[in-house]
């Protein structure tokens, strides 16, 4: 009994590595492409969030390394690729893992060349996901799509997918008796895949009707965003479902406040 817990502890130990592996990580920085005279840049910001990511997947592996009950007689390494938050970015990085081309590591005077690729983890988002899923296997996107082995057979879930988000969602608005709501989503894969699901399972279960559904935009558009606002102003829906990132909704609820402060101050004036 005591193996079998110390066990558990210790793949339990392992997801959460894995987890935080897979949020690859948009530190920003200069990318040289292998595949082109192109030169890749990351637009995407410097994020501290996945940057303490990549500093608790380090420290965790280094324990590991540190332990010899657990891995006797081996070495975990890692190296950290940045997909920049951009689709091509992470594919070619995916590809050159996979195809041997990675950068040559010198582990010491004595030894040089490329370590033994035995595992690749990443991407994190659905999208990106579905893109290369047919190489890889990944372990952070809950899209329900990927549940099709025939078109995915390399992709191995370790989070519950977002059919259980949908039903739990149908669930809350059954308990508190929410018949009449609004729908935000982001434009990608979980977003678009989670609306088609809680369309249908409304539909079957009859426990309520979508007064409207929009498509939250992936950077701040203000007038996009502002045109979502007065949307969801003039709706009688009081309530609101989002399948969507924080990114995304923090970005309607700035909008949201700033409008209700100009108009407000407005109505002061006169």
């Amino acid at each position: 009994q005591f193996a079998l817990a110390y066990f558990t502890i210790f793949l339990l130990f392992l997801c959460f590595i894995i987890f935080c592996i897979s949020q690859l990580l948009s530190v920003t920085r200069r990318i040289s492409s292998k595949w082109g005279a192109q030169d890749w840049r990351c637009n995407s910001g410097w994020t501290v969030s996945r940057f303490r990511l990549a500093q608790i997947m380090a420290f965790a592996i280094d324990e590991i390394n540190k332990n010899s009950e657990l891995l006797p007689n081996v070495t975990l390494g890692y190296s950290l690729y940045d997909n920049c938050a951009e689709l091509g970015i992470g594919f070619r990085g995916a590809l050159s893992l996979v195809n041997g081309q990675e950068e040559q590591i010198i582990l010491d005077h004595a030894c040089a060349g490329n370590p033994l690729v035995i595992g690749i983890v990443g991407d994190s988002s659905s999208t990106r996901s579905i893109a290369i899923s047919s190489v890889l296997g990944f372990y952070f996107a809950t899209c329900s799509c990927l549940t099709d082995h025939q078109k995915y057979p390399s992709f191995f879930r370790t989070i519950p997918s977002d059919a259980f988000q949908v039903r739990a969602m149908i669930q809350i608005l059954k308990h508190f008796g929410w018949t009449w709501a609004g729908l935000l989503i982001s434009n990608d894969d979980y977003g678009h895949n989670a609306a088609r699901s809680l369309q249908s399972e409304l539909s079957r279960s009859g426990e309520g009707c979508l007064a409207y559904t929009e498509i939250l935009p992936r950077h701040k558009k203000t007038d996009e965003l502002r045109r979502i606002v007065n949307v969801m102003k003039k709706s009688t829906a009081r309530v609101v479902i989002v399948f969507a990132y924080e990114s995304h909704i923090l970005n309607l609820m700035n909008d949201w406040l700033y409008n209700n402060f100009i108009i407000n101050n407005y109505k002061d004036l006169n």
